[in-house]
């Protein structure tokens, strides 16, 4: 449905009729369980070469979705990050995963010279998705009120009724 109705009636085909939705929704519904099976047995693979639980190889995967967090931290405590620039502080954090993966998997593949949790790589993207955001922030125009008005920390309404 997300995809439907957020991604391929906006920006695709904004007249489709419920026939071609309903036709759309069964192509990626079909598309996202073939992923994820692929995705699924990669995890296997990959767990079974570095020799390590399908939590510890799942974890690098896991890492991606590390920027979640600090998104939702952003869009509460900034009335000046846009799309534009949150999008800008998700990629940063994504890039920043990749030296930690690289040096996670290069330690379980070369033992012999020290092997590195799992664990740290959740840290670089939190850490580089929120800076990157705040300091876009600090550069950007303040959002329009009306797109801001009771959605962050600072526009809150103290009186409800």
């Amino acid at each position: 449905t997300v995809a439907t109705k957020d991604f391929y009636l906006r920006l695709f085909r904004r007249s489709a009729d419920e026939t071609r939705q309903v036709d759309f929704s069964r192509i990626m519904t079909v598309i996202i369980g073939l992923t994820a099976i692929a995705s699924a047995i990669l995890l296997a693979v990959v767990s079974s070469g570095l020799e390590e639980s399908i939590l510890e190889a799942s974890r690098v995967w896991i890492s991606f979705s590390g920027i979640l967090a600090p998104v939702f931290l952003l869009g509460v405590t900034t009335r000046r990050l846009g799309p534009k620039g949150v999008i800008v502080a998700m990629l940063a954090g994504w890039l920043a995963i990749l030296p930690v993966m690289g040096w996670y998997i290069w330690s379980r593949l070369h033992p012999e010279h020290g092997t590195v949790s799992f664990i740290i790589t959740a840290a670089p993207p939190l850490f580089v998705t929120l800076g990157v955001g705040y300091l876009i922030s600090v550069f950007s125009p303040p959002q329009p009120q009306a797109k801001t008005d009771d959605l962050t920390l600072f526009t809150l309404r103290k009186n409800r009724a």
